[in-house]
């Protein structure tokens, strides 16, 4: 398994379904155009609308003066908490800090995707253990 972007192509993954193809840039930060699948259009418009966040700033946006269109955070939490994977040609899963789709203002733009690779990968799995229960209803 791979600790820094090969390149690809690559699967990005919502909830084991293919959401696009993608080639990145090789490096510690991975990023590249988005070939969607159709299963990607069950995500657009979450993805689209947080995106208007960042372009309000600037960020992939043609526009020279940032707008103040406001995003709800509601909007953007959601689009923060999808569980996005990156697979490699194999299927297998590759180990990522994050992996971000973010549409362009300019919708004929294919969607950017951003993908951090793990640096250093543990030594061992890591391994939960329950925590003890506590019979006398006293915190530890």
């Amino acid at each position: 398994m791979p600790t820094l972007g090969t390149g690809g192509p690559y699967e990005v993954v919502h909830h084991g379904v293919p959401i696009g193809r993608v080639s990145l840039t090789i490096g510690e930060l991975g990023v590249g155009d988005l070939e969607p699948t159709s299963h990607y259009a069950a995500l657009r418009d979450l993805i689209r609308a947080a995106s208007r966040s960042l372009w309000s700033v600037g960020f992939l946006s043609r526009s020279l003066t940032p707008g103040r269109q406001r995003t709800p955070i509601e909007v953007v939490t959601r689009a923060a908490e999808l569980d996005l994977e990156l697979h490699d040609d194999n299927g297998v899963l590759v180990p990522t800090d994050f992996v971000n789709v973010v549409e362009h203002e300019d919708a004929s733009r294919p969607p950017a995707v951003f993908v951090r690779f793990r640096l250093e990968r543990a030594g061992r799995p890591a391994v939960v253990t329950p925590a003890p229960a506590n019979d006398s209803g006293r915190g530890a």
